[in-house]
């Protein structure tokens, strides 16, 4: 006796796709907005998709539609509330729901249409090889975490972190300033740092 050896064909189910293209910033005062439904495949005859918000109270999720046999792609309208709240940029998840298809949810990014004035406090200069301690300020207590994006238009010489969070309340946050090394001899030099929010005033410093 022996082993018979066969060969196995295993065939693979084409995964059923619910998603959609990506969607633009928008002001939390737009009031309405467009998401584009994609369907991959096409459904073989009409099936209904229902929808999930991950903050109702900032986009609704819309309403369920059906859609058609054939179908790769469908506009879906969005309502957005607006609040009084100074809470700056935020992200919302719609996700799309139907039987027998894998959804991948769409981040919706809405800035605020309210607005506060940052500064930057700076540290009186700085040597090679050392770090220092800047400060970031808003004009008002903010009512929710706000994401401070920095940059330096001298990374050789100043360095910041990408971003830094005032946090929900507060009216300032702190932040490394690094000096790299370059090993090279030369004259002083005055790096500026900015620090911006969507939709607010920007800030510079020296």
């Amino acid at each position: 006796s022996g082993w018979n050896i066969a060969d196995i064909r295993i065939l693979g189910v084409p995964l059923k796709k619910l998603s959609f293209s990506p969607v633009a910033p928008f002001s939390e005062s737009a009031g309405t907005a467009s998401a584009t439904l994609l369907l991959d495949p096409a459904p073989d005859a009409p099936l209904t998709v229902s929808f999930t918000s991950s903050s109702p109270s900032t986009v609704a999720a819309p309403e369920p539609v059906q859609v058609g046999a054939g179908v790769t792609s469908v506009a879906i309208p969005l309502t957005i509330f607006n609040n009084s709240a100074l809470d700056g940029t935020r992200t919302i998840l719609l996700t799309a729901l139907a039987t027998g298809r894998t959804p991948t949810p769409v981040a919706l990014t809405i800035n605020d249409d309210e607005a506060a004035t940052i500064t930057l406090q700076l540290p009186a200069g700085g040597i090679e090889g050392a770090t220092a301690v800047a400060h970031v300020f808003c004009s008002a207590p903010p009512d929710g975490p706000i994401k401070v994006t920095l940059a330096s238009n001298l990374p050789d010489a100043a360095t910041t972190p990408a971003s830094v969070t005032i946090p929900a309340g507060a009216t300032s946050a702190e932040f490394l300033l690094t000096f790299p090394d370059n090993t090279r001899i030369e004259d002083t030099r005055t790096a500026t740092i900015s620090a911006t929010v969507a939709s607010w005033p920007g800030a510079e410093a020296s």
